[in-house]
């Protein structure tokens, strides 16, 4: 009976060893993905306002400075693919504040699945909402200190406006996972621990044309990836 429950351990040991083995092999089968994002010609007038305002105009620059403007130049992420999991979504929930007639951060990102907070910070009523087809909504009007809440069950661009003051405007980019990375002024990015295999990468701009490209990651290692957004 010793003899037995001796052979049976042995082999459930044998068991778990192989399972931590492959287990660690696969945490080890990931590539990382860096670049840079090069924005080629902006606008003057970026930010879209609201549909049921009187549109403004404004035409194409050469010259991009972007010193001193929104921390969030771009986005790099990679479409849902078998090898990627959603991932867990953000806790606490992001918040998307309205301060000073300003709807702060001007651009959210987060993995799909995401409840977001709508907080009003202001003296005065505000109204958000989004004819968006990703996530339509209307939260109605509410004032200092008040909040709303919506859930995000689908990947999109949702933008964001206020009823009362069409100046107004903000952004929520739901990604379809939790591989991707919000590129700061100076363009450069990176996504690390991406399981080995073939992609699609997104480089998502406010205004440009959103640029597609197909990359390999490796079992380890590095791949650069560069973008150029705003080519003619």
């Amino acid at each position: 009976m010793r003899n037995g429950h001796g052979a049976a351990g042995v082999r459930m040991r044998t068991i778990l060893a192989a399972m931590l083995f492959l287990l660690h092999a696969c945490a080890c089968r990931a590539g990382d993905l860096a670049g840079a994002v090069n924005v080629l010609r902006t606008v003057t007038d970026a930010r879209p306002i609201s549909p049921f305002a009187q549109p403004r105009h404004a035409g194409p620059t050469e010259h991009v400075d972007h010193s001193g403007t929104e921390p969030v130049l771009a986005v790099v992420y990679l479409e849902a693919h078998d090898n990627l999991n959603v991932g867990p979504v953000p806790e606490p929930n992001p918040v998307v504040d309205q301060v000073d007639m300003t709807i702060v951060p001007h651009t959210l990102v987060v993995p799909v699945g995401t409840t977001v907070d709508f907080n009003n910070s202001d003296e005065v009523y505000h109204n958000l909402f989004s004819l968006s087809p990703a996530r339509k909504f209307d939260l109605g009007r509410y004032g200092k200190g008040g909040s709303r809440s919506i859930t995000f069950e689908e990947p999109g661009e949702v933008r964001l406006f206020c009823d009362i003051h069409p100046h107004m405007s903000g952004i929520v980019l739901i990604l379809p996972n939790q591989y991707f990375d919000e590129v700061p002024p100076d363009g450069r990015y990176r996504i690390e621990g991406i399981p080995a295999g073939d992609y699609r990468v997104h480089a998502w701009h406010e205004t440009l044309d959103e640029q597609i490209k197909t990359v390999s990651i490796p079992a380890e290692g590095e791949v650069e990836l560069n973008f150029y957004l705003g080519e003619r």
